[in-house]
């Protein structure tokens, strides 16, 4: 068994409402219609046999604590 940390949200994307409808209108994309936050990250430490292990606990967890699927998962060996 090896230790791991979960970060959920680390790379949540916000898209601006206002400009994103811009998006589709032109082929030239504006840059900044969206932006990358990290206000909801939360972060777990636990331990599983691997990486696909790892995972698969992660997203039961988050699953069962917010009822929802993560936006973005970042595993890494502790």
């Amino acid at each position: 068994m090896k230790t791991y940390k979960v970060k959920f949200n680390a790379n949540e994307v916000e898209v601006d409402k206002n400009k994103s409808a811009s998006m589709f209108k032109y082929r030239a994309l504006e840059k900044d219609y969206h932006k990358t936050t990290d206000k909801n990250k939360s972060e777990f430490i636990f331990s599983a046999k691997d990486f696909i292990d790892a995972m698969d606990i992660s997203k039961d967890w988050y699953f069962k604590q917010y009822n929802e699927q993560p936006k973005s998962v970042e595993v890494k060996l502790n």
